[in-house]
């Protein structure tokens, strides 16, 4: 996944995404 795809993730979408 390119970085600017997780920019616009808030971190805790982010931690929900990969874990």
């Amino acid at each position: 996944m390119p970085l600017t795809d997780l920019c616009r993730f808030s971190v805790e979408e982010y931690v929900a995404f990969v874990t």
